[in-house]
């Protein structure tokens, strides 16, 4: 027999995720509004986003996912949505780190409307792409944008270069500045 042995199974890592959740937003809603919580809060919110449609573990939580899947199924909860209610708790936060990856994290989710507009614009006659970006202000992820560079532009120097040098946060303030 030329098959291959499979190694045995050692843990159910969707039980284990699905613990995990529980067990981390059982201690969440039970905590009172401290620095504390805002900690949890963006732990909580990283274990939404990785298990939802867009995260790198969405097999925790999902059987498949379809190339045109482009948000949450009817029917089902929309862990980015609630990724993004607790990242806006833990973005409040006084912890310098905390709140810089709690920024960071908002400004990357692309939830809903984008913070710019790409194609063909009637009102301008022109044809917004890449190079020449339309921001859309009323976009939740154009605020995000804003506050990060907000707080980048606060805490020039300290920052991590991760985030200071991010090609998307260069872009957002190019076209803003326009």
């Amino acid at each position: 027999d030329r098959r291959a042995a499979l190694p045995k199974l050692q843990e159910n890592k969707k039980l284990s995720y699905c613990r995990d959740m529980l067990n981390l937003s059982r201690q969440y809603s039970l905590m009172k509004p401290s620095e504390e919580r805002m900690r949890k809060a963006y732990e909580l919110a990283s274990m939404w986003y990785q298990g939802s449609w867009e995260g790198d573990c969405w097999w925790l939580t999902q059987y498949g996912v379809s190339v045109a899947q482009d948000s949450a199924m009817v029917g089902t909860a929309d862990f980015v949505a609630k990724a993004i209610s607790l990242l806006d708790e833990s973005a409040r936060s006084t912890e310098f780190k905390l709140k810089e990856n709690s920024l960071y994290a908002l400004a990357f989710i692309r939830h809903g409307e984008p913070w710019f507009f790409e194609g063909w614009d009637d009102a301008t006659q022109q044809y917004y792409d890449i190079s020449n970006l339309k921001p859309l202000p009323r976009s939740r992820q154009y605020k995000a944008l804003a506050a990060l560079a907000s707080f980048c532009s606060a805490n020039a120097g300290k920052t991590d270069p991760f985030v200071s040098r991010c090609d998307v946060l260069r872009r957002f303030r190019e076209a803003c500045q326009r």
